[in-house]
């Protein structure tokens, strides 16, 4: 199923550029010598950047889930004994 993104993901998104002039005037001067390490550098942070402004809005609303039976599995770690457990719950939307 496909989403719309969220209308706020993009005010996110514009968080970024500020970060992003910044980190690029900084590392400007270091191009030659860590060419390499910056490329990876730039690459982890767009990355990262992408995920948080278009990942943020997944999941189901009243706006997006579509009628129909859903299978939901949900997971739980115990605190002191790290034991995982798994359920699967049943979801029906009618409406």
């Amino acid at each position: 199923m496909l989403q719309k993104p969220a209308k706020h993901n993009m005010e996110l998104a514009g968080l970024f550029a500020p970060f992003s002039l910044l980190m690029g005037w900084m590392l400007w001067s270091f191009r030659k010598r860590h060419a390499h390490l910056l490329s990876l550098v730039l690459l982890l942070v767009l990355s990262g950047a992408a995920m948080m402004a278009t990942g943020c809005s997944a999941g189901f609303s009243q706006s997006s889930a579509a009628p129909g039976t859903y299978a939901l599995q949900v997971a739980g770690v115990g605190k002191n004994s790290n034991v995982t457990q798994y359920a699967t719950i049943t979801l029906t939307i009618t409406k």
